[in-house]
């Protein structure tokens, strides 16, 4: 199904569908776990942490 990338905003022939949050993303956008919107969320998930910690300090 054609469409814009949810990511890129690039206009494709075919939309994939995240497997972790739905995001209809390009094949290039689409990793083999989760689009790179995922990937940023987990990374801002994973850092949060870190600065709290420091934070605290």
């Amino acid at each position: 199904m054609a469409g814009v990338c949810q990511h890129c905003g690039e206009v494709v022939r075919t939309l994939r569908e995240c497997p972790v949050c739905a995001a209809r993303v390009c094949a290039e956008c689409l990793q083999d776990y989760g689009c790179q919107i995922c990937h940023g969320r987990a990374t801002m998930a994973e850092a949060s942490p870190d600065e709290s910690e420091e934070e605290t300090f």
